[in-house]
């Protein structure tokens, strides 16, 4: 994919998949929470093909019982760094990340790299 169109496709089809859920139930919850969605819009989010919006950020992570951290790729880190603790390592979303001195990098999926000030 030459222009992901979103960062939380990755962690979202983890995500759901961690909790069970098909894609079309997953539609159904959102729909259920307020947001109309199909099992179709759902696929172009996992697959990075269509943008997501901050509200429907909030929906899907409502809907997952996750923080809109992990669905962001930020895992665990900025509260580890704002607590003092140790960041290098993985979140439960199996997000890879590294800490050097004053960048985080972050492997959302293989080969991809985003670098993001912490």
């Amino acid at each position: 994919m030459t222009h992901p169109r979103n960062i939380i496709g990755t962690a979202l089809r983890k995500l759901r998949n961690d909790r069970g859920l098909s894609q079309a139930k997953l539609a159904e919850k959102c729909q259920l929470a307020g947001w109309d969605i199909s099992r179709e819009g759902i696929a172009k989010i996992e697959g990075r093909v269509r943008w997501v919006s901050d509200f429907e950020i909030v929906h899907l992570c409502k809907v997952l019982g996750a923080k809109p951290e992990i669905l962001l790729g930020i895992g665990a880190g900025i509260g580890d760094r704002i607590l003092g603790e140790a960041t290098d390592g993985s979140d439960d979303c199996g997000i890879e990340y590294r800490e050097f001195d004053d960048l985080k990098i972050l492997s959302p999926v293989a080969n991809q790299h985003v670098i993001m000030p912490i």
